[in-house]
């Protein structure tokens, strides 16, 4: 089609890709003349629009796609947004998939610029942040990690560390007394910041508690055997105060056919996780089991209503596609997935999900339930994948991550686009000390 418009482009788009295009209305608040059509991905905002700058061409053109980085869009629509009634703001904002949950409001709040070795800032950009942030401007000062001042611009210059050979420049903005504001503007600051600078480094807001780890095995994996005393013991002897754990042991190998073989398998990871139960207890170690669901028991008789039954004390279900063949586009696995899914909300019950880099492990397999079950918290254990990650985190708030074996970068490139108070500690103790040749 020669001649199209924002709406026909749009609906192309999604008849292209109809699992994961997502088509946008840009409307009220935002523009001011008609209706615009547009759609993303997740990553990126596409729309289409006419060089010729005729007025009937708004209706009617020779369409030029134009693709942006999604953060990108969030910068534009809160900059749009400013000044208008909160009312819309947050409507907007809703409207539009963004999961700021609301965008800056900060009249009368302070902000600091963080110096650090570099290039003094400029009085410009400290007057361009006030004005964007509608809050005073701070300077802190830094030397070797160590705060050593706090400084309006004006006091800064008048100041003993101006005329020392101490050089400084503002590295990132943040308000001093909410420590969320981060986790939900850190993408739309870190955007216009790079208008000014490109000397943008993620704060240390937000330190993960390593004290409570989220994420343990116990007793049997392939060859080896971990006990729960050895276990908890270990983890407490390094200052841990409890963790999640999981009996590895529901992985073992059993026959599809063999009903007594599965039962016994049942019957086995029951029992450890009682026990484990009255170790930790006797410990004096805060342990919380998670029901590691294995298709094979609930195919064969054995309900969830049974499973906590006998165990009351589970307090999470653990998902692990690939050890249990957890195909979604098998429809006997999507009906149990929606059980555990409906348990899980009825009973309020987080879920981890084990993600990985295999096609089998790919979280984005699993977003039917993510969108179907918003009050369900899911934690994506490992966070492999990255690319399904950052889209699933971006449209799914109920979704978070563990640093389970994820590799450094890999943690610091979430943090990077804003998802530091998405991430929980996870170790995979004892797994990851076989991995690492411990």
């Amino acid at each position: 089609m020669k001649y199209s418009n924002c709406l026909i482009e749009a609906l192309k788009a999604k008849l292209k890709d109809w699992r994961h295009i997502r088509l946008i209305v840009i409307g009220k608040g935002l523009q001011t003349r008609s209706y615009h059509f547009a759609w993303t991905d997740g990553e990126y905002y596409y729309h289409s629009y006419s060089q010729n700058p005729k007025w009937w061409t708004r209706y009617w053109y020779k369409p030029t796609i134009r693709k942006v980085p999604w953060i990108t869009f969030e910068s534009w629509v809160c900059d749009r947004l400013k000044g208008q009634e909160r009312s819309l703001q947050l409507k907007v904002l809703k409207k539009l998939g963004i999961h700021l949950a609301d965008i800056p409001n900060t009249d009368g709040k302070e902000y600091f610029v963080v110096c650090t070795a570099g290039d003094l800032p400029k009085e410009e950009d400290v007057r361009y942040m006030e004005k964007l942030f509608r809050g005073k401007v701070f300077i802190k000062i830094v030397q070797e990690e160590k705060e050593m001042k706090v400084l309006t611009y004006e006091q800064f210059w008048k100041s003993k560390f101006v005329k020392s050979d101490m050089c400084y420049s503002w590295r990132y903005v943040t308000p001093m007394d909410s420590p969320d504001y981060e986790a939900l503007y850190g993408d739309w600051i870190r955007v216009k910041l790079r208008e000014i600078t490109d000397e943008i480094v993620d704060p240390p807001l937000y330190t993960l508690d390593w004290t409570f780890d989220q994420h343990v095995h116990i007793r049997q994996w392939k060859d080896r055997y971990f006990s729960a005393p050895e276990v908890f013991s270990k983890l407490k002897s390094g200052y841990g105060k409890g963790c999640v754990f999981m009996s590895t042991t529901s992985c073992m190998p059993v026959h599809p056919n063999n009903k007594e073989e599965i039962l016994a398998l049942y019957e086995k990871v029951r029992d450890e996780v009682k026990d484990a139960m009255q170790i930790a207890k006797d410990l004096k170690f805060k342990a919380k089991p998670y029901y590691w669901v294995v298709p094979l028991f609930h195919l064969n008789g054995i309900s969830l209503n049974q499973v906590f039954k006998d165990v009351p004390k589970y307090r999470g279900l653990k998902i692990h596609p690939k050890s249990h063949n957890w195909n979604p586009k098998d429809k006997e696995r999507a009906n149990l997935l929606t059980q555990v899914f409906e348990f899980a909300e009825k009973r309020n019950l987080p879920i981890i999900l084990h993600t990985g880099n295999s096609k089998e492990d790919n979280p984005r397999l699993y977003e039917k339930w993510f969108k179907d079950f918003p009050n369900v918290k899911v934690t994506l254990a490992h966070c492999k994948n990255l690319k399904a990650v950052k889209y699933l985190f971006r449209k799914y708030p109920q979704l978070n991550g563990d640093t389970a074996m994820i590799p450094k970068e890999n943690e610091a490139y979430l943090n990077k686009h804003g998802f530091a108070r998405r991430l929980v500690y996870g170790s995979d103790f004892p797994i990851c000390d076989l991995f690492e040749g411990k």
